[in-house]
């Protein structure tokens, strides 16, 4: 299983060239149609109230070089407050090479008074912009 963390983001030709270069699916450590991504934030004030802590991640299967499904997940924690978490499904296309726009849909939100407004379920967009020149 390949964990490469960055999309493919090559032109249309060079992903077919390198698909008829590709064996049966999984004997080829080139190429993977699985992404997983992960992160961590963390916030912890100087004046000793209370830290926060975002852990989340996403696993997308590209069912082509410009197309993928995935979820997201995310776990939410703070001192004065329960674990909360959070569930999404999404779907990724890449309408330029070295940019990705995902749309989903949060099953489950984040149950947190963090700001005005908690998190609830619903519809969201993200822009991937990659910044260096790596592919997958």
């Amino acid at each position: 299983l390949n964990l490469e963390q960055r999309p493919d983001w090559r032109n249309q030709d060079q992903k077919d060239q390198d698909q008829k270069n590709v064996s049966a699916p999984g004997t080829d450590a080139r190429f993977s149609p699985w992404q997983f991504r992960e992160s961590l934030a963390l916030a912890v004030p100087l004046g000793g109230s209370s830290a926060t802590a975002l852990l989340s991640g996403d696993a997308r299967y590209w069912v082509t070089g410009r197309l993928a499904f995935g979820l997201g997940v995310g776990a939410l924690y703070q001192q004065r407050a329960p674990l909360s978490a959070r569930l999404g499904l999404e779907a990724t296309i890449v309408p330029l090479p070295g940019w990705g726009l995902t749309a989903g849909y949060n099953l489950l939100g984040f149950q947190t008074d963090l700001g005005q407004t908690p998190t609830r379920p619903g519809f969201y967009i993200k822009l991937d912009l990659a910044l260096d020149e790596a592919h997958r």
